[in-house]
């Protein structure tokens, strides 16, 4: 018996019966070579990292099979509890929905709503477009000098952020907590705006861009 998932990029709040008919359009799909969207790809290879496909202690009763913006998964019964918690996390770390179709239950939810970009200057806005995260960035002085885009609920700790000081574009990425807290520099607006911009997206090739160093915060 198998234990099965499906994970995928969702750009709505969906009720269960939208859910359920997402999931019935995956598994009747054809499979794709790699998913079609970049967060979706992202969450597989951190995924297979965590959980190598044919490695002798590996929990999967079939390989991930990639379909439409998503990825059908499934494990032996005896890894559920184990492989459930990774999977839940990885998906809400890339902005993904996880639908644990062995108990008809969401375990992580649509993006929408998921940002929040605000500025030094009071300017605060719930799922900002492209448009206006490229205006916040352009905004940024020395006056208002620091923008953060937060994504998941107030607090979640997951977020990038930019601070000019003296003319240097600070940037850093939080990953949920104190230990995973990242800094760099980067070299324009232009550079600064499209890792914003790929953050916002749910593509995570962004941090690939540059070399980071941990911010110690004790």
């Amino acid at each position: 018996m198998s234990y099965d998932l499906a994970v995928w990029f969702e750009t709505r709040t969906l009720s269960d019966d939208e859910v359920l008919a997402v999931y019935d359009v995956m598994i009747d799909a054809d499979p794709d070579p790699r998913p079609a969207h970049p967060a979706v790809s992202a969450f597989l290879d951190d995924l297979t990292a965590r959980y190598p496909v044919g490695d002798l202690d590996d929990p999967w009763s079939a390989e991930p099979c990639a379909v439409v913006d998503g990825v059908l998964l499934s494990v032996m019964y005896s890894r559920a509890d184990e492989f459930r918690s990774v999977v839940t996390e990885l998906a809400r770390q890339h902005g993904l929905l996880c639908f644990d179709a062995s108990s008809d239950v969401v375990r992580t939810f649509a993006r929408t709503g998921a940002f929040t970009l605000w500025s030094a200057e009071g300017f605060r806005c719930a799922d900002p477009s492209h448009e206006q995260l490229l205006a916040a960035v352009g905004r940024m002085s020395e006056t208002n000098n620091y923008i953060v885009l937060e994504r998941g609920a107030e607090n979640s700790e997951v977020y990038i952020q930019s601070l000019v000081s003296d003319g240097a574009l600070t940037l850093e990425h939080r990953e949920g907590s104190a230990d995973r807290h990242y800094a760099t520099r980067a070299a324009d607006r232009v550079e600064l705006a499209g890792a914003f911009a790929a953050f916002l997206a749910g593509d995570e090739e962004w941090k690939t861009r540059f070399t980071w160093e941990r911010v110690d915060l004790s």
